[in-house]
């Protein structure tokens, strides 16, 4: 199968965070991790990146990932964690450029690819303008733009992102989620971590649902975002409905008294 696969991944500092995990997100579609806070869903993005240790069995193309220099890992994966902090001197293109680091030699100098791939990035999170700007003098939003286009420029099969959307207002929403949509047109295999379902339900393919560190339901969204599901993980009435205009799912919660 092309894109990721996961399989009994567990994760976290002492006792696991996340246990016996497994999911498939293929290439060409967007897969979102969902769940209440503390179910596990960052822990989960950052062991599948590297950044934390983890068991289990990771596949990209169906090949394990799992004893990879950090060099090749991040030829395959792509991260952007819900930290945006960065080193005080950058403006936002040489954050960008970080992502083309893993695909040059040691000691090579930025070729004019790198520059071009560097400045497509930006222009497609729609953050061109800020290209000059130090980084430590962006708001959140913006820096985060500035981190999804440093995902973007790393080019790999696999784009992990952790609430890329967030801190983004309306019009950012809809740019950077109509960008994870044609990057998985090209067979990219997205993961992202979504808070609102109802962006999950407009923008997404599929879900994986985590509730306590396990997966609770995953496949086709809309076999996923079910009331009955939702409302044990979430400890929350919802009602399902469709959008007339868009077909979409749409979940509201029920008055609780």
């Amino acid at each position: 199968m092309k894109g990721l696969a996961v399989g009994g991944l567990s994760a976290g500092f002492g006792s696991p965070v996340v246990r016996d995990v497994s999911f498939v997100a293929p290439a060409g579609q967007v897969t979102a991790l969902v769940g209440p806070n503390g179910a596990g869903k960052s822990t989960l993005l950052a062991a599948i990146a590297g950044v934390l240790p983890c068991s289990g069995e990771l596949l990209i193309d169906a090949h394990s990932i799992q004893d990879l220099s950090a060099r090749r890992r991040a030829q395959q994966i792509a991260f952007v964690p819900q930290d945006t902090a960065l080193t005080i001197g950058f403006s936002a293109a040489e954050v960008v450029a970080l992502g083309r680091y893993p695909h040059r030699g040691r000691w090579s100098l930025e070729t004019q690819h790198d520059r071009e791939v560097t400045a497509g990035a930006l222009e497609a999170v729609g953050a061109a303008h800020l290209a000059e700007q130090p980084v430590s003098e962006l708001s959140g939003g913006e820096r985060q733009l500035v981190h999804i286009a440093r995902a973007l420029a790393q080019d790999t099969p696999v784009l992990l992102l952790d609430e890329p959307v967030s801190a983004l207002d309306l019009r950012h929403q809809v740019v950077v989620l109509e960008l994870l949509r044609r990057l998985a047109s090209r067979h990219v295999a997205v993961v992202v971590v979504l808070h609102d379902l109802n962006l999950v339900a407009r923008w997404c393919d599929g879900a994986v649902l985590l509730g306590q560190g396990r997966v609770r339901a995953a496949g086709a969204v809309a076999d996923v975002l079910t009331s009955p599901i939702l409302e044990e993980v979430y400890q929350i009435p919802l009602a399902v409905s469709r959008n007339p205009h868009t077909g979409c799912l749409v979940l509201t919660p029920k008055p609780t008294s």
